[in-house]
């Protein structure tokens, strides 16, 4: 009964998120420019887009004919598998063709990293990046291992593979978590090939932060811990901790997940009574070894330096920031961290304290003005979910490189590079499609065993942490990866469930809403899903580049 009732939650409230997110996707666009970071609002083409929407319906029953699903069923692995080896060997033709180097705050690891190895420990003491950010100890142990044994353009390559590396760990343990949720050779091979070819995820990889490694290890995570709830075996939980132990060592955001699968093990309590106070027990004890292995690279430079560590800059900055403006998009990095960390000289508890009176003034101004609080809310998350590259590109355009670009390549990155143009059109099309497949399948599918609902469960800590932490499109990136098994699934259920009322009901209100948000100029719905403010900004801006397509529209 109460995984009946949470499971029915978890829907509902996927439906109203993922609904959303599509309607808004529809009517808006965003866009981000390069080096400044500042967000574009541009108005979106709905019939383009719903054309997508149906060619894809087509495609799926195409592939639901008997003959071509039972071949799915026999070759659906290798499907899986070629898709993945294709990605793969792009990317690695692409970090070769591309060699490029640190920047941002990757800098400032190997600088702490360097420092390390020759035993300068000032970047641990106040001011210093690793006494801001102390999150950051378990890449700069990583960094400092790579350049331990190898020269410094070679750790750039050899760090683009590991996390290429760990990439391919991600989409195979997606592959597999759904093989082992679903029981379907076919429908996991299709979802493997999607999650494999969907490559915003994959040009992740050039970011050359922990964001792939730690992935990585938290789908491995997931995959442990659904085969716990599964066959309940204690190692599996033990490696869940494991993994997500390290995952968090790489990317502090990753505990989401442990807190998702928290959730899981203990409505897993309420679906076997028996020995429920020995799995109470042992759930804690996952999350207690993730938080101990997460732990460890500040421990060791604790020993190595002799040195205390200190606990770094609140997190109650971050959330101030995050409830800001910015002159790059609501919620965007503004300085407001570092700023206020240094000007309480460095003291958490006094920059909690400011960061905390911060937060209610912004609570304050979005009551006082609540015309406001909604245009900002609205646009901080379709700048976070409804940037169809999720930054794909950005987080490459602005990089330095030991080599030349080839020409092509900079068409593809660069801002009005015909390649570029083209490539956010047709991701455009495709975060509709997908949009459209996740809502369906919330809407129509009556999931009863929770454990299916894990890749919704993450999505929806996922939207609410960052409807309030710093707000970054490349930060949900993930997050959107794991509802792709979904969209599929969505599809299906619309055509296998065709002649069934629930079906036509759907698409009738769905219809109704998108009629009617088409023809509105309502001031609640221009400030909330037809966001299209600089839609002339922002071709202005590309045809600076590129003259060749003076007349396009998104």
């Amino acid at each position: 009964m109460m995984e009946k009732i949470g499971s029915k939650i978890v829907r509902v409230i996927c439906v109203i998120l993922s609904g959303y997110l599509f309607l808004q996707g529809l009517f808006t666009l965003c866009n981000i420019r390069r080096v400044t970071e500042q967000n574009y609002f541009i108005r979106n083409n709905v019939l383009v887009q719903l054309a997508g929407i149906v060619i894809f319906f087509l495609l799926c029953r195409l592939i639901l004919q008997e003959k071509i699903w039972k071949w799915l069923e026999r070759w659906g692995e290798i499907l899986f598998w070629l898709s993945l080896t294709a990605m793969t060997m792009f990317m690695t033709w692409w970090i070769l063709q591309t060699r490029f180097w640190y920047h941002s705050d990757t800098e400032k690891i190997y600088m702490c990293a360097g420092g390390l190895l020759e035993g300068d420990f000032s970047q641990w003491t106040q001011g210093g990046y690793a006494h801001r950010w102390p999150h950051q100890n378990g890449l700069i142990l990583f960094v400092a291992i790579l350049l331990k044994f190898w020269e410094l353009d070679q750790t750039f390559l050899i760090f683009y593979f590991v996390s290429l590396f760990f990439y391919d760990v991600a989409i195979a343990g997606i592959y597999y978590t759904c093989r082992m949720l679903y029981g379907e050779k076919a429908l996991a091979g299709i979802q493997g090939a999607m999650a494999a070819l969907y490559f915003p995820y994959a040009f992740l990889v050039m970011k050359m932060y922990g964001d792939s490694i730690g992935y990585g290890m938290v789908v491995l995570a997931i995959y442990h811990g659904i085969r716990y709830l599964k066959e309940n075996r204690k190692r599996n939980l033990i490696l869940t901790g494991i993994f997500l132990g390290t995952a968090v060592c790489f990317k502090q955001n990753c505990l989401i997940v442990g807190v998702g699968i928290l959730l899981l093990c203990w409505m897993d309590l309420f679906r076997q009574k028996k020995d429920s106070l020995k799995k109470f027990l042992l759930s804690l004890c996952f999350l207690g070894i993730a938080l101990v292995i997460s732990g460890l690279p500040k421990q060791y430079i604790e020993y190595v330096s002799g040195m205390k560590i200190a606990p770094g800059n609140s997190k109650a900055a971050h959330i101030a920031m995050g409830l800001q403006d910015s002159d790059k998009a609501p919620g965007w990095y503004n300085g407001y961290n570092d700023r206020v960390f240094a000007e309480n000289g460095y003291d958490r508890e006094l920059t909690e304290k400011t960061a905390i009176e911060d937060i209610r003034k912004s609570v304050r101004h979005f009551v006082q003005d609540p015309a406001y609080g909604w245009q900002f809310f609205h646009h901080k998350l379709a700048s976070e979910w409804n940037n169809p590259t999720f930054e794909c590109f950005h987080i490459q355009n602005a990089r330095g490189t030991g080599q030349g670009l080839s020409s092509f390549v900079k068409s593809i990155i660069n801002d009005g590079g015909k390649a570029n143009i083209l490539l956010i059109a047709l991701l455009d099309i495709l975060e509709a499609i997908l949009l459209f497949g996740i809502l369906m399948y919330f809407l129509i599918e009556r999931e009863q065993n929770i454990n299916r609902l894990i890749w919704g469960i993450l999505f929806i800590g996922a939207f609410l942490f960052w409807m309030f932490w710093e707000a970054k499109a490349a930060y949900v990136l993930p997050y959107f990866l794991f509802l792709i098994p979904y969209a599929f699934m969505g599809y299906r259920a619309c055509l296998e469930n065709r002649k069934n009322r629930r079906v036509h009901i759907s698409l009738a209100v769905l219809a109704l809403l998108i009629i009617g948000i088409a023809f509105s100029n309502n001031a609640l719905i221009t400030g909330s899903l037809k966001m299209n403010e600089d839609t002339e900004g922002y071709y202005e801006y590309i045809h600076e580049f590129n003259h060749n397509f003076m007349n396009f529209r998104f």
